[in-house]
């Protein structure tokens, strides 16, 4: 019966030892995780506004009637587009963390864009003295 008890106590304290070398191993990579994630959807709102802006400009200098269609992909947590004057500002959240990505152009910026994710196909088009950004 004393045997049985010492095996029982032995296998418990190899378990407990293995848990607590498991534990921060789980932690460290959770927390690795989300910043990744973080900073893939930074890239991509990123290069989403870049396109758009060096789009948008192109077409000012080129001017009206010009139009040009460009494809982008939004990633997830975008909570809202502003176009205002001669910002375009997205509005990002993730978990716990929300903060704005503003990027600003050389001319007036008017429209509107869909904020859910996934590949979106915009219409950039030179209108007098501004560029009007559309979502179809």
């Amino acid at each position: 019966m004393r045997k049985r008890a010492q095996i029982a106590m032995e296998y418990m304290a190899v378990f407990s030892v293995a848990f607590l070398m498991i534990m921060p191993m789980i932690v460290i990579y959770m927390t690795q995780s989300n910043n990744l994630k973080q900073q893939v959807v930074n890239a991509q709102v990123e290069k989403a506004s870049s396109t758009i802006t060096d789009t948008a400009e192109e077409v000012y200098y080129m001017g009206p009637p010009t139009q040009k269609t460009i494809r982008v992909t939004f990633p997830e947590g975008i909570t809202g587009i502003d176009i205002y004057q001669t910002v375009l500002r997205f509005n990002v959240s993730l978990g716990e963390t929300n903060y704005n990505l503003v990027k600003e152009a050389v001319t007036n910026l008017t429209g509107s864009l869909r904020k859910e994710s996934g590949p979106h196909k915009i219409v950039i088009k030179a209108e007098g003295n501004s560029i009007n950004i559309a979502d179809t």
